[in-house]
Parts: C-alpha cells; structure tokens; sequence
C-alpha cells in the first residue's frame, strides 16, 4: 500500500493546492492519496477516513507528507477549495502510468 500511496502523492504534485500557505500541516498530495484510499476501501464518510489515517499513522503506513493525523473537518475544507482544474491530465497520467506498471 506505502508503494501505491507514495505514487499517488506524486502523481498528486500537479495539482494545484487552493489552501493558503499558511498553517499547511499537511501535503496535498498526502490527503488526496488519503482520501484515495478511503473511498477505494469503503470508506464513505470524512469520519471513516479520518479513523483510516489514525490507523495508518499508527501503523507507520501512511501517505508521505502526512503529519499525523488528519481530522474530517480538514478533509472537507480541502474537498471545498478544490477546482476541476487540472485533474483530467492528471487522472488520465494516472491510468497510463497504473496500465503500463500492470497495477
């Protein structure tokens, strides 16, 4: 799971992060892959994904980039301040990418 976090966290650098600059405890690409990762394992609300990121800090299998825990309500501020913009290349690199590495 690390390899496909740290992949996504890179692959995540393109976008652009609407957060002010001041107060980033975290990296973008560490709570896109986070959130990733939530949905992919049936995470369905902020909360669950919230205890996901507890349990993957705790097990030292976290997202690079994540400093500690990430509590929902930050997880929904980033979901608000993101754009469409730039996601179309970077999913689509993404699949590429995951076709070519027979993910």
């Amino acid at each position: 799971m690390q390899q496909m976090l740290t992949r996504l966290g890179l692959t995540f650098k393109e976008i652009v992060d609407p957060r002010a600059s001041r107060g980033k405890r975290h990296g973008l690409g560490a709570l896109l892959s986070l959130l990733v990762v939530g949905m992919a394992t049936g995470r369905r609300v902020l909360r669950q994904v919230e205890a996901l990121g507890e349990d993957l800090v705790r097990e030292g299998t976290e997202p690079k980039g994540l400093r500690g825990a990430v509590s929902d309500t930050t997880l929904d501020r980033l979901l608000s301040q993101l754009g469409p913009e730039g996601w179309d290349e970077v999913l689509q690199q993404s699949v590429r990418t995951a076709l070519e590495q027979g993910v």
